[in-house]
Formats: structure tokens, C-alpha cells, sequence
């Protein structure tokens, strides 16, 4: 029935325009002419409305995850204490964020203590502790590996520099420089966000020689990062390697997973690398801005385990 209200204002409350995806303000043609009796009504909302759709679906699945991990974690915790283990729960959901399907995260933990115990050189002479061993230190202050706090790729991973040039093996032994990376993987994995998106490293062989470089490094280092630590490789980059470095190299990816292999990359240009790290945070040697001085990162280490920080690392796992 064409009454009065057929050419006037829809008084639409804006409840109902919510509710139907409309927008109180817009105009609409009335009944009785094309264009020329336009008035105010409610119109179909733009997709401004998208974002917010968006973002209780990421609201949902969050909270899902949420309910998952804290399922997995009183599992977890149940069958660590029936192996007599009574481990905190930020070290369980280390495992977990690393893997949380199936027995994987309670198998690796298992596997990290029982090698970390039985490892006869990880923690000789000295505890894997900055304040605790000099050699540690004294690896870290050559630059030969970089650390830089609140420096991460685009999708959050933590970044890691090699700079072998500095690698001086007749400083330290291949088991030192073992040491020294895992600490830093330790240091690293106490933060919630590497967890979940692990890590990404770069290494620039620049002026790299034979005498930087021994085998033996990852023939140790690779089984326990790869096998025993909650880690995720996310990517390694290796720059301007030398000629003579692709033999080696070849060795070092036969002792890789196959996952691993294939995120790895040797690049002759930085700019490769910008698809996953902002090129204003890669170090000022290679055209970024982050500056890294060791001797403050040491400094704020040992400042951190001397106020109780080594409680976060993985060795008091096996204080238990």
C-alpha cells in the first residue's frame, strides 16, 4: 500500500540497522521518482565491516588454541610426573609450542634430558651459564655470532647473525663454539614469541678462510638442535660463501633433515633476504640499522642470570 510513508525518511532504529548490515545516513530512491525523491535511509554497509570479522574470527581460534595447549599441558605435566619429573610448566610449554600433536613434544623433552645428562662435555668444565664460563664469553665478545635484542623477521622469528670470519679455532675448540650457539638457542627460547615462531639465521662467510671452519662443528651442533632442543629453524641464509665452501656445505646438508634442507639458501645478494627481514633491521655492516655491541649484550645476560634468569634456561630441567 503506496501511503505517505513511502516517499519520507525510514525511521529504522540503529539497532536494526546494525543488525542488518545497514548504515543509518545514506540515501535510498523513493517509490515515487528515479532519483529525484531520494531520502535518508539505512544502506548497505561497506566492508568496513570486514576487519571486524576478521578479527573475532582471530579472537575464536586464539581462544581455541588457548583451550588446546592447556589440554595438552595437564597431559604433558601428568606423564613428565610419572616419570618422576617435576618440571615448571614454562619449560613444558616450550616442548609443547614446539610440538603439541601426539607424544612429539613429551618424546623430544624426554630425549633432551637424557642426552643433557649424559652429555659429558655441554656443561663441563663449567655450566652452560654466561656468568659462569669465560670461554663462553670470550667466543661471544669476537662477534663471531650476534644476537641483537628485539630484532625479528616479518612473521616474528628471532634473528641469529653468524659472522665466521671471527671463528679463531685456536682460541676455542669446535665443542666451545657448540656451546656458546646453544646457549644463545637457550637464551632465545625463553621468550613466548621465539617459541612459537622460532628462529631465522643468517650467515655472512665474508673473509671467511679454511682455518674458520671445522667439520666437527656441525657434526656436534646439528643432532642436538635438530633432535633435541624445542626449536624451529625457520630459515638459514648463508651469504657470500666462497667457492671452496660448497664442499663443505654439501656435507653439512647430509646431515640435515629434510625440512631443514630445503629452508636452506646460499644467497649472493642481501636483498634475497628481504622477503623475510625488514632490511632496516639487518646489522649496519650489512646496510640496516641494528648496531650490536657484545660486550653490552653480555653485560645484560649476565646482569639477567645474576638475577635469577638461569632459572629460564633448559639445564634446570635437569635439576629435577
Amino acid at each position: 500500500d503506496p501511503g505517505p510513508a513511502a516517499g519520507s525518511s525510514l525511521a529504522l532504529c540503529p539497532a536494526v540497522c546494525a543488525a542488518a548490515g545497514l548504515r543509518v545516513g545514506d540515501r535510498t530512491p523513493s517509490a515515487t521518482g528515479p532519483t529525484a525523491g531520494n531520502r535518508p535511509v539505512c544502506a548497505r554497509r561497506r566492508p568496513a565491516a570486514e576487519p571486524v570479522r576478521e578479527a573475532h574470527k582471530e579472537g575464536r581460534r586464539m581462544a581455541e588454541e588457548a583451550r588446546d595447549l592447556s589440554k595438552e599441558l595437564r597431559l604433558l605435566r601428568e606423564r613428565t610426573a610419572q616419570d618422576s619429573l617435576s618440571l615448571p610448566d614454562k619449560h613444558l610449554l616450550k616442548f609443547l609450542r614446539w610440538k603439541s600433536e601426539g607424544t612429539r613434544a613429551y618424546d623430544r623433552l624426554t630425549e633432551f634430558i637424557r642426552w643433557r645428562r649424559e652429555c659429558r662435555w655441554m656443561d663441563n668444565p663449567e655450566p652452560l651459564l654466561l656468568g659462569k664460563s669465560e670461554v663462553i664469553r670470550k667466543v661471544l665478545m669476537s662477534g663471531v655470532l650476534a644476537c641483537p635484542a628485539n630484532v625479528r623477521g616479518r612473521r616474528g622469528e628471532k634473528l641469529v647473525f653468524g659472522r665466521f670470519r671471527f671463528n679463531d679455532l685456536s682460541s676455542w675448540s669446535p665443542q666451545d663454539l657448540c656451546r656458546t650457539i646453544v646457549y644463545i638457542v637457550e637464551t632465545a627460547l625463553i621468550s613466548e614469541e621465539t617459541q612459537n615462531n622460532g628462529l631465522l639465521v643468517l650467515h655472512d662467510l665474508s673473509g671467511i678462510t679454511q682455518n674458520n671452519i671445522s667439520i666437527q662443528v656441525p657434526k656436534l651442533l646439528l643432532p642436538i638442535l635438530l633432535g633435541k632442543y624445542p626449536v624451529k629453524v625457520k630459515g638459514i641464509f648463508i651469504y657470500n660463501a666462497p667457492w671452496w665452501f660448497q664442499g663443505p656445505l654439501q656435507i653439512v646438508k647430509l646431515l640435515m633433515p629434510s625440512k631443514i634442507r630445503s629452508r636452506l639458501r646460499t644467497i649472493s645478494s642481501l636483498s634475497e633476504v628481504h622477503e623475510m627481514i625488514d632490511p632496516s633491521l639487518l646489522l649496519v655492516e650489512h646496510g640496516g640499522t641494528t648496531e650490536y655491541k657484545p660486550e653490552e649484550w653480555i653485560g645484560t645476560q649476565m646482569a639477567l642470570e645474576a638475577g635469577g634468569a638461569e632459572d629460564d634456561y633448559l639445564v634446570k630441567c635437569l635439576q629435577t
